[in-house]
């Protein structure tokens, strides 16, 4: 993870297995990794005051947002309760 000043952004590596995306950009979601459901077992939340994107770079120190590491089975309950149906 790393702090972008100019693009007042976060940005983030994520590699697993053969899976590598680098640059992405985070932002305020239930399962920010959810468009790769089907290549990786895992998703990441992040919690923001407002639901607003994490653009400031003491977001993660002050408490204004969190970052939850989503293991399979939280996956699958947010899966459940935020894309019903799907």
């Amino acid at each position: 993870m790393q702090y972008l000043a100019q693009q007042t952004a976060w940005s983030v590596d994520v590699t697993w297995g053969t899976f590598s995306a680098s640059g992405l950009i985070l932002v305020a979601s239930p399962n920010w990794l959810r468009q790769f459901r089907e290549v990786i077992p895992f998703g990441l939340m992040i919690l923001t005051a407002g639901n607003l994107d994490p653009t400031d770079q003491e977001v993660f120190v002050n408490g204004s947002a969190s970052l939850f590491l989503l293991d399979p089975a939280d996956v699958t309950a947010v899966e459940a309760a935020v894309y019903p149906g799907k």
